[in-house]
């Protein structure tokens, strides 16, 4: 749970130079640790071409007929090119390896509406993205989805 009166320390500077990747192609510099404070909800959306989106709605198989906007016939897909940008610092770029040793043993839970819906349907498509598709799966009903996994 993020408190926005608490500073957040698990923060990442940017060097903002182009490095180069294997294969010689050009990217943006790397996001190094940093120990300042960051206020994580002071700060606005940016656009970022090199390092986004996070996952294709196309290779998700839990997206929803009502979530999937490519699907459908929008064509700009430039919405899913924008970040988080704090003012002060830089955010740690998503890692889903991460993210599951972070939830090992627990349970996340959304509660929310149909936007809550949406956020919960684009984590599930964030995290599935490293499981075999014979150790997940998605069980839904009227009130309740529950996304399992063995990690």
């Amino acid at each position: 749970v993020l408190d926005r009166h608490c500073r957040c320390n698990s923060t990442r500077g940017y060097s903002g130079r182009k490095i180069a990747r294997d294969g010689g192609s050009k990217s943006y510099g790397r996001r190094r640790v940093s120990s300042e404070k960051c206020d994580v909800f002071s700060g606005k959306w940016v656009f970022d071409n090199a390092s986004y989106p996070l996952y294709n709605e196309s290779d998700c198989p839990y997206m929803s007929d009502q979530l999937a906007c490519h699907k459908h016939g929008r064509n700009d897909l430039g919405y899913q090119h924008w970040r988080w940008q704090p003012h002060d610092c830089n955010l740690k770029r998503w890692n889903v390896k991460e993210m599951w040793e972070k939830l090992r043993g627990k349970r996340l839970m959304f509660v929310g509406d149909s936007l809550n819906r949406g956020q919960w349907i684009s984590m599930v498509c964030l995290l599935q993205s490293v499981i075999p598709a014979d150790k997940r799966s998605m069980s839904p009903n009227a009130h309740l989805t529950i996304f399992r996994a063995e990690v």
